[in-house]
């Protein structure tokens, strides 16, 4: 094998005119060195794509983490947030549970007193929303929690409606009944003459049992009705003379009887203290007054046992 090489250099007329050599082992090295050159940079350039790749992939990464720690500080924001309107409404349902005993209580409603209490809502300390702090785990348990204790609150809340509506109805009921019993004076004057047995102020007349009262008062005084209720009768009736009747419901009418004049009509709806006639002398009478009955189930009762003004 040759050690040298040698390189000539021609003119354009083929006329030799310079000469090199170069030694071969000379050439070997510059060959291998431009071999290793070209793997150096083979490698590094690999390198460098690879750490560009690694360098954006990490980028998106810590953007989606970014986000993905946002979504979890907003949820836990939310959580925190219903976590006290939880709170909230259960103290709301509370101080309601208390209001309602004291209405039962002035009331006096007969029903069973509560044996449930509201169930406290756990799970919504800041320290237990902090950012960062709950796990997943742990943050579904307090998701659970608090839904199930929505739940339990939604049910005490329609269980509170339910109660109050008994209430309500008492209290309606009991003011319809109040407003049906004749609780007030049908006109104004002097009792001449009571319920029960008494001697007849006609002459020739023995005792009588009177289903009533009297009360003497000047004629065209003002007669009211003494409770609220339907006139069932006007016009004339015998010794009553023109006479009223109302019926008060639940078995409770009112007579009213020698009026001077009637200026409501039949089937009328009555409140009580509207003036139904005036005080006159109609049929059997001794003089101006009127006559006034209160009937339970068509038994006469004592009105004065009803009035009390």
């Amino acid at each position: 094998m040759k050690d040298k090489i040698h390189i000539y250099y021609f003119n354009k007329d083929g006329v030799s005119i310079k000469q090199k050599t170069i030694k071969t082992n000379l050439l070997r090295l510059i060959f291998c060195l431009f071999l290793i050159s070209l793997v150096f940079i083979g490698y590094f350039t690999f390198e460098y794509v690879n750490l560009k790749e690694n360098i954006t992939y990490y980028q998106n990464l810590d953007e989606k983490i970014a986000l993905q720690l946002d979504e979890i500080i907003e949820q836990q924001r939310q959580i925190h947030t219903f976590a006290e309107e939880l709170n909230s409404l259960k103290q709301r349902l509370s101080e309601l549970n208390e209001y309602e005993k004291k209405i039962e209580l002035i009331a006096k409603v007969d029903k069973k007193v509560y044996t449930e209490e509201i169930l406290g809502v756990g799970g919504s300390s800041s320290d237990e929303v902090e950012p960062f702090l709950l796990a997943n785990a742990k943050q579904n348990s307090i998701l659970h929690e608090m839904y199930k204790q929505s739940a339990e609150l939604d049910y005490e809340s329609k269980k509170q409606h339910k109660m109050l509506d008994v209430i309500v109805k008492f209290l309606e009921d009991q003011k319809t009944l109040l407003s049906i019993i004749p609780s007030i004076s049908p006109t104004e004057g002097w009792m001449s003459s009571k319920f029960g047995r008494r001697e007849s102020p006609f002459i020739n007349e023995k005792q009588e049992f009177h289903r009533g009262v009297d009360i003497s008062t000047p004629k065209g005084t003002d007669v009211i009705a003494t409770a609220n209720g339907v006139v069932k009768f006007v016009g004339k009736n015998g010794n009553f003379g023109k006479m009223i009747i109302i019926d008060h419901g639940y078995g409770i009418t009112t007579k009213y009887a020698h009026l001077n004049d009637i200026i409501i009509k039949k089937d009328d709806t009555i409140k009580r203290g509207d003036i139904i006639g005036h005080v006159g002398n109609t049929g059997k009478s001794t003089g101006p007054h009127l006559h006034y009955e209160v009937h339970m189930y068509g038994i006469p009762v004592n009105p004065q046992k009803y009035i009390y003004n």
